[in-house]
């Protein structure tokens, strides 16, 4: 929270006054005062050195639902030290994307239409220009972190020290567009909001629904 500061300078003079031509005037210079510390803001900081331990397990297949309505599945179909393939499929339609998922670092690196091979994990060719969600360590990333330890329910379960990462754009004309992603330990992603603010704005999301 921004705070306003006003500062009220005084002077105040204390003056003799006599009817004697040689009265001296006595003027009492005012102490300054003193200056008010400043709020500062927090940040929001998580625990370097842990990402990988929010990693969903190779083997799942996700469903993502609002409402009861089915928006995506994620497949975990393979992982290395460095990086996770999952397969998306939406309304059907699977596309495969691989992420650089380290400690210190949530990337989308490669994306493909169609469900690919496992084995390209091993063998991709990285996009020109990843996006970049998590940077714990170079501080790039445009995602930024908005909470930690928090406490999240969705239909599969209610997580706890789940990690909120947010992104804002102005990509619709006189409005505010904002990505929120949450992650929890060994479960990955579990909740996925989007909201488009203004008048004519309007919220969407997607959760965590079954694991099989």
């Amino acid at each position: 929270m921004k705070l306003k500061y006003c500062i009220l300078v005084s002077l105040l003079l204390l003056i003799g006054c006599s009817s004697g031509p040689n009265q001296q005037v006595e003027e009492k210079a005012e102490t300054p005062p003193k200056e008010q510390p400043k709020e500062t803001k927090e940040v929001v900081k998580i625990k370097q050195g842990n990402f990988k331990e929010y990693r969903p397990k190779v083997g799942e297949k996700r469903t993502y639902t609002n409402a009861g309505e089915e928006i995506y599945v994620h497949e975990i179909v393979a992982e290395n030290e460095e990086y996770i393939q999952v397969i998306v499929s939406l309304s059907g339609a699977p596309t495969t994307q691989i992420y650089r998922w380290t400690n210190e670092e949530y990337s989308l690196v490669h994306e493909a239409a169609g469900r690919q091979s496992p084995e390209l994990i091993e063998a991709f060719v990285p996009m020109e220009f990843p996006e970049l969600f998590l940077d714990l360590e170079g501080g790039q990333a445009e995602w930024k972190v908005i909470a930690e330890n928090s406490t999240i329910t969705v239909p599969s379960g209610t997580f706890t020290n789940v990690i909120a990462i947010q992104k804002t754009t102005d990509e619709v004309a006189g409005a505010d567009t904002i990505y929120t992603r949450y992650f929890a330990p060994r479960m990955g992603l579990i909740k996925e909001t989007y909201e488009v603010t203004g008048e004519h704005g309007y919220k969407d999301e997607a959760n965590l629904d079954k694991m099989e």
